[in-house]
C-alpha cells in the first residue's frame, strides 16, 4: 500500500514537472519573440534616427549658407523687376 502510494506520488510529481518545464519552456519562446519584436523596433528607430540627422544637417547647412551669403557678402533674392520668366 505504502509503495503504491509513493509511486502514485513519484508518478504526479514527475508529471507536474514536465509541465511546468513545458509551459516554461514556451513562456520563454513568447519572450523571445517579443524581444526580437522589441530589437527590430530599435533598429529601425535608430536608422530613422540617423536619417533625420542627416536631414537636419543638410538643412542647417543651406541655412548657414544662406545667412553667411547675407550677411558677409550682402547677397539677397533679386525683386520682382529684376526677374525674367522663360517659357518654352
Amino acid at each position: 500500500m505504502v509503495r503504491l502510494f509513493l509511486s502514485l506520488l513519484l508518478l504526479s510529481v514527475g508529471m507536474t514537472t514536465l509541465v511546468a518545464y513545458v509551459y516554461s519552456q514556451n513562456e520563454t519562446r513568447k519572450v523571445f519573440a517579443a524581444l526580437q519584436k522589441v530589437e527590430d523596433e530599435q533598429m529601425q528607430l535608430r536608422t530613422e534616427w540617423g536619417r533625420l540627422q542627416i536631414e537636419k544637417a543638410a538643412y542647417s547647412a543651406s541655412f548657414k549658407v544662406a545667412a553667411v551669403a547675407k550677411k558677409e557678402l550682402n547677397m539677397r533674392l533679386p525683386e520682382r523687376a529684376q526677374t525674367l520668366v522663360v517659357k518654352r
